[in-house]
């Protein structure tokens, strides 16, 4: 197990706290106002790495911790470095807080960059096969697709997320 322990110099201190923004509300976010990575979580340039600040917060305010572990944020500011919005979790509870927040990828359905079928083409594909009025080739023609796409559509497969019509 490696631990993340982070150890400031003087000058990186200074220049770490120089960055934040603490607003004297009750519960806003302290904004890290550095230049921000390719993600958009800030980060700062330590022993010639770039780390991610709200890392480097946890582990000062908090102490060393697994560096297996993710910091997450409950105020879901990628740029929020205030102690108290920082909490350890592992690559599900992220996945699963993601999910809670609506910052989930839509990687399904019609939402898919590279869907074939919008949601109603969909409905309307269930509907007429379940009322025998065309044939699942007769549709893959029709929409241009494959006919493994009208029928994973009609058995329930693909696109889960388009509610059948009844």
């Amino acid at each position: 197990m490696k631990i993340y322990n982070i150890r400031l110099t003087a000058i990186e201190a200074l220049r770490f706290w120089a960055r934040i923004v603490e607003i004297s509300d009750d519960d806003s976010c302290w904004l890290w106002k550095g230049k921000p990575n390719h993600n958009g979580y800030g980060r700062l340039t330590v022993n010639r790495r770039d780390e991610r600040v709200h890392r480097i917060m946890y582990c000062l305010h908090y102490g060393p911790f697994d560096n297996e572990r993710m910091v997450l944020h409950r105020c879901d500011n990628r740029l929020c470095v205030r102690p108290s919005h920082l909490f350890l979790g592992d690559a599900y509870e992220n996945a699963k807080d993601r999910q809670k927040k609506g910052r989930t990828a839509r990687w399904y359905g019609p939402q898919h960059h590279n869907s074939k079928l919008t949601a109603k083409q969909v409905r309307f594909i269930r509907k007429a096969v379940k009322q025998g009025k065309f044939t699942q080739r007769y549709l893959a023609k029709y929409f241009g697709v494959h006919e493994s796409i009208i029928s994973d559509v009609v058995r329930g497969i693909s696109y889960l997320n388009v509610p059948t019509e009844d």
